[in-house]
């Protein structure tokens, strides 16, 4: 069992997965190029957010992303506060909602402040990023909340990517679809952070769901 877990955790922050990030980064150019003037406007069926919310609140993060690699240190020069992406995750669980809540205003902000074009040209530069990340796997990032490591980072936004990627594709109405890879690593990352018996006991209908979402 022990040597399962430790199989998760390196599926979970192990290799480069810079490729992942921009094939999905570039999912999201393809379809905000194609999502018509009404659909902005719509609800995205994810909280109050409509369309445009949803769709800056991914687009955003390619900048912030930026921001945080311009100021990467040297992953010795400091202990890390998340040393992986299960551990970036599992800050918010003791104060969800209101990060939640900080997360829905931030989102609202910045669709105020920027146009659908500017959006979209974020995701066009997005490889130039995602670039600049693969060559920085080994730093440590000065995010919000506390350093991560840049290789667990990584997972972090190859998760959110591809959660809200199913959001966007749902709230446009059109078919469900995601690479497989990017669920993998989305499942595998969600189950480190469920508790391991409470996880076997209410998938195989033995228990209780309460422990869940464990991310939102």
């Amino acid at each position: 069992m022990a040597g399962d877990l430790a199989d998760v955790r390196s599926l979970t922050a192990g290799d480069d997965r810079s490729a992942l990030l921009a094939e999905l980064w570039h999912a999201w150019l393809s379809y905000g190029r194609k999502i018509g003037p009404d659909a902005w406007e719509q609800h995205s069926g994810i909280g109050e957010w409509s369309v445009k919310e949803l769709f800056g609140h991914v687009a955003r993060q390619i900048g912030v992303l930026e921001d945080m690699l311009r100021r990467a240190t040297s992953r010795t020069a400091a202990a890390v506060d998340f040393p992986t992406a299960a551990d970036y995750f599992a800050n918010f669980r003791d104060w969800r909602e209101e990060a939640s809540a900080l997360s829905a205003r931030t989102a609202v902000v910045y669709a105020v402040d920027h146009s659908t074009a500017h959006m979209i040209a974020e995701f066009e530069r997005a490889g130039d990023v995602v670039a600049l990340l693969s060559e920085s796997l080994d730093q440590v990032l000065p995010t919000p909340f506390g350093t991560a490591t840049a290789r667990g980072y990584l997972t972090t936004r190859v998760v959110e990517a591809t959660v809200h990627l199913v959001d966007l594709q749902r709230a446009l109405g059109l078919a469900e679809h995601v690479p497989e890879r990017a669920s993998e690593v989305t499942a595998l990352l969600l189950l480190e952070m469920c508790p391991r018996q409470a996880f076997i006991d209410a998938a195989t209908g033995r228990g209780r769901t309460d422990f869940l979402p464990v991310l939102v």
